[in-house]
């Protein structure tokens, strides 16, 4: 989603980006026409706009009003026809659709990550019993969410790997 966005301050302010999530320099510009919000490159880089009472290029009047927002959706792609999700679910019919065994295997699995889950999610497809073992009182392994004790959510997710 693309997001442009302005409301009010009053006085000048410097704007500082960054060209990229890697680069370790702040890029810093004067902007009077948007006091407080601005998405950069299709809102890969977001930047927030400072007020900076050390100096000032240009003074803008005062503007008053709500903020405003502007946003783009894109529509969602067309995830049913592509090749994975089409022999993914293939595989997963097949199993359904087997011979169910007579006496259900137990099978333990290590670990409540992505592949410990859909592996247990084949096999009870398959007509198995998966006993799923994890250390830690979360699933999902590395893709997860932990609550702070103020209440703050920190996502852990593909982005690590």
């Amino acid at each position: 989603m693309n997001v442009v966005g302005c409301s009010s301050t009053g006085s000048s302010c410097v704007a500082l980006h960054k060209k990229s999530p890697w680069d370790g320099k702040f890029i810093s510009y004067v902007d009077s026409s948007w006091n407080n919000l601005r998405a950069l490159r299709s809102s890969d880089c977001m930047g927030r706009i400072l007020k900076n009472g050390g100096f000032s290029y240009t003074k803008s009047s005062p503007k008053t009003g709500p903020m405003q927002v502007l946003c783009m959706d894109y529509p969602r792609p067309e995830l049913e026809n592509t090749v994975n999700f089409l022999e993914a679910a293939k595989l997963s019919s097949s199993f359904r659709d087997c011979i169910r065994p007579t006496k259900p295997l137990e099978v333990v699995i290590a670990g409540a990550g992505l592949a410990g889950l859909s592996t247990a999610k084949y096999l009870a497809d398959a007509g198995h019993k998966p006993i799923l073992l994890e250390a830690r009182d979360v699933l999902g392994g590395k893709i997860a969410a932990w609550k702070d004790k103020d209440g703050d959510w920190y996502e852990t997710g593909l982005h690590i790997f």
